[in-house]
């Protein structure tokens, strides 16, 4: 069937256009890597921008043709016909996703890896083992009964914009087509490091020559004692957001209150006040995104939330949650009071340590990694929000899934180290173009700093350089400047020939 044909300006994603045109295509980190977005290109290849190192990675993981791309990354620079579904996708099998592992890979002379967790680290172990080994017996199994999907969309279940289904990110039988064993629904109970065994809450006993932990994290709520009063939540998993929208549909809520203005909290603001509720995010630190912004930049996202209806007390945190069997206000730390039907914390994370701890794993905080993601057991691998590599958790989708690579290729005896980057982030809110890449906080020594006016108060972009070398970016706005930067940043392009450009604003002499 023949689709609309419309006009594009170019640099434009294939995302943003099809957005702007009432297209129903899922988005998700919008950086070419969740693999929320495929797209088959049916004519015009030539007309898009090159995929990016993360791109072929997730159209690798999602095993789709070379016909297709990630409409996130992909910009046009002409004319492009597009296919708008997963069908440039092999069809799937039948076969069921939690399907046993065939006979001839229960030998036990087959190497055997037991992956725990089914996030993104867990399944991009898994994939990655198999791609390198076709003959290592794998079982993967995690708690949540639910296929591999995009967590970093789970907001949108909020307004209804996405659909549990349509978070999904690889086909149903992507672990059984790969003959992998994924037990979806099923915890693990306990670690035998003596006899190498994983004992699972459904009685069964998964004896592993190599194992991964890639148990991801909880919301970090210890700061707020009351985190347990009807009304206050988290956001972590599909459940955690189907029980937040059951509460605001169910008691009508109009006022809410979100604690922290990281990523998530503001992602989940948005989507709050998408339901018609008022929003108010108070955070501790000078401004929002702190980790991720500098002053100017966090201050002109707080100016662009709040035209969003969403405003942001900065210098504000909680210090009780009051109401009788439910919340119904918030008390800051100065005294005062903000009414409030829900609370959603957004506080941070701490790392799910306790299989690890049990066992008796080196913990701090998390469990602790050397640079091939080995704990102190050398058969047992971490990965992900886990894992903690000297002494940071960095709580990042990229981070886990490079951390992942690392530990599959060494558990096959490889030897490959860890090469702790940080990683490009977006800020995952409808008309804001936000992102972060690369360490913006470390501005001693020898870094020079390339600012520019564009004359627009809503933009803003910093251009951080280490002996002539871009390494970070502040961007807010200039969404069509999203992947050259955070390529350059990535490859440490040396740009010191081209200075003089930079300054005055033509950012294209990133490209290659």
């Amino acid at each position: 069937m023949r689709g609309p044909t419309v006009l594009a300006r170019p640099g434009d994603s294939l995302l943003r256009i099809a957005e702007a045109n009432q297209v129903p295509l899922e988005s998700g980190c919008q950086m070419g890597v969740c693999g929320a977005d495929p797209v088959r290109i049916l004519a015009g290849a030539e007309n898009l921008t090159p995929p990016s190192v993360d791109e072929r990675v997730a159209l690798r993981r999602l095993a789709l043709p070379a016909d297709c791309r990630m409409a996130c990354t992909a910009r046009v620079r002409g004319h492009v016909t597009v296919a708008l579904a997963r069908a440039g996708a092999p069809p799937s099998t039948s076969v069921r996703a939690d399907a046993t592992v065939p006979e001839r890979l229960r030998s036990s002379s087959r190497r055997r890896v037991v992956i725990i967790g089914n996030g993104v680290a867990g399944v991009t172990a898994a994939v990655e083992l198999r791609e390198r080994d076709p003959d290592i017996d794998i079982t993967i199994l995690g708690a949540e009964p639910y296929e591999f999907y995009n967590r970093m969309v789970i907001n949108k279940l909020l307004p209804g914009s996405a659909q549990i289904d349509r978070l999904a990110l690889l086909p149903s039988d992507w672990a059984a087509s790969r003959e992998i064993r994924h037990l979806r629904g099923i915890a693990a109970r306990s670690i035998d490091r003596v006899r190498r065994e994983v004992q699972t809450d459904a009685g069964d006993t998964l004896p592993y020559d190599n194992l991964l932990l890639a148990t991801g994290a909880a919301c970090d709520v210890s700061a707020i004692e009351e985190h347990r009063k009807a009304g206050t939540f988290v956001m972590r998993t599909i459940d955690d957001a189907l029980r937040l929208r059951e509460y605001i549909a169910e008691r009508r809520c109009r006022r809410a209150v979100v604690v922290g203005a990281g990523l998530l909290g503001l992602e989940v603001a948005s989507s709050i006040r998408e339901m018609g509720s008022r929003v108010y995010v108070i955070e501790t630190a000078a401004w929002p995104l702190s980790r991720q912004l500098d002053r100017t930049a966090g201050t002109l996202v707080q100016q662009l939330m709040m035209d969003l209806g969403i405003k942001i007390l900065i210098g504000a945190g909680a210090s009780a949650l009051l109401g009788a069997d439910h919340v119904e206000e918030v008390q800051l730390a100065d005294g005062q009071r903000l009414k409030a039907d829900i609370v959603l914390l957004a506080t941070g994370i701490v790392p799910n340590v306790a299989l690890a701890e049990r066992a008796g794993l080196a913990i701090d905080h998390g469990v602790i990694v050397d640079d091939r993601m080995a704990t102190s057991d050398s058969r047992i691998f971490a990965a992900g929000d886990v894992a903690v590599y000297r002494g940071s958790t960095p709580g990042l989708w990229l981070v886990a899934m490079e951390q992942a690579r690392v530990a599959a290729i060494n558990m096959l005896g490889g030897d490959c180290r860890y090469d702790a980057r940080v990683p490009p982030t977006r800020l995952k809110v409808s008309g804001l173009d936000v992102l972060s890449v690369g360490n913006v906080t470390r501005t001693g020594g020898h870094v020079q700093q390339i600012c520019v006016d564009d004359g627009d108060p809503r933009q803003y972009r910093k251009l951080f350089l280490r002996t002539g070398k871009a390494s970070a970016a502040i961007v807010v706005g200039h969404q069509a400047l999203h992947e050259l930067v955070s390529e350059a940043v990535r490859a440490n392009r040396d740009v010191s020939d081209v200075i003089p450009s930079l300054q005055r604003g033509d950012w294209t002499v990133l490209q290659t």
